[in-house]
């Protein structure tokens, strides 16, 4: 695909970077997706490999909740500017978390600063694609969104019926506003877990904003109230309880740009 948008590209004498957005963790000094359950990628050097592809390329690697979060420093919008710290949350196959504070993206000593999606919300809960039982992302995935409509374990590794695996949370969604109360009821439930973990992130960062994305957002209006109800839940103050959350829309592609962002940042960067 990068070769072919190259090619698209023929007036173009240069390619300044490839930014490769990844769900999971990655060791960005040495470009290796350390690991990436939704791919079955372990301790896979894909810098290297493309660095042998697209020679004197500078290649840049990042998991897909920073670079969500990434996008959003280098977003026009209004509400982005002047709000220094704020938490991107990406819910689709799994949940990525990107957190900024002061303005800059956190990203910790070993490359897994924000990982939220894995802080168990309960240690006896359903099994998640890391291995623990329990994660956030157990309960709020698309995966687990899907499992609570149909009554059982959804598992790409188990055999399921044609119309259970071409069935998406969109079609969930669309069957919710027909009026399917049971679609209703596994998005709300979902719309709860959500909230729950939501309220962690609040409570630990504090942030100004909350950004979150991913196909369940499309349901927002369906869901909010209890994502609302359970942040209020469990923040530790009313005002952590009134952080502002704003949706980010498909359209704005914010993985893609992430993405873009990897590689135009740096030369915009402080020393």
């Amino acid at each position: 695909q990068a070769r072919k948008a190259l090619h698209e590209m023929g007036g173009l004498s240069s390619c300044d970077g490839i930014g490769i957005v990844i769900p999971g963790m990655v060791d960005r000094k040495t470009g290796t997706v350390i690991n990436a359950p939704k791919l079955g990628w372990k301790f896979v050097n894909l810098v290297e490999m493309l660095e042998k592809e697209f020679e004197g390329t500078e290649i840049h690697l990042e998991n897909s909740g920073r670079a969500c979060a990434l996008s959003q420093i280098w977003s026009t919008r209004e509400d982005v500017h002047g709000q220094n710290d704020s938490v991107f949350v990406s819910v689709s196959d799994g949940v990525g978390v990107g957190v900024v504070i002061n303005g800059e993206l956190m990203r910790g000593k070993h490359n897994t600063a924000g990982e939220f999606g894995h802080i168990p919300l309960s240690i006896d809960g359903p099994q998640c694609s890391c291995g623990a039982h329990g994660c956030w992302e157990a309960y709020v995935s698309n995966l687990a969104t899907l499992s609570r409509y149909f009554g059982r374990n959804i598992s790409h590794k188990q055999p399921e019926p044609i119309e259970t695996i071409e069935f998406t949370i969109e079609d969930l969604v669309n069957r919710a506003r027909g009026g399917d109360s049971k679609a209703l009821t596994a998005l709300q439930s979902t719309a709860r877990y959500l909230g729950l973990g939501l309220a962690s992130v609040i409570n630990a960062i504090d942030p100004s904003f909350i950004y979150i994305g991913g196909e369940i957002t499309e349901a927002w209006d369906l869901i909010e109230p209890q994502v609302r109800e359970a942040i209020r839940e469990r923040t530790l103050t009313k005002e952590l309880g009134n952080t502002p959350i704003r949706i980010v829309p498909a359209v704005e592609h914010p993985r893609l740009r992430g993405a873009v962002a990897l590689v135009t940042a740096p030369a915009f960067a402080a020393p």
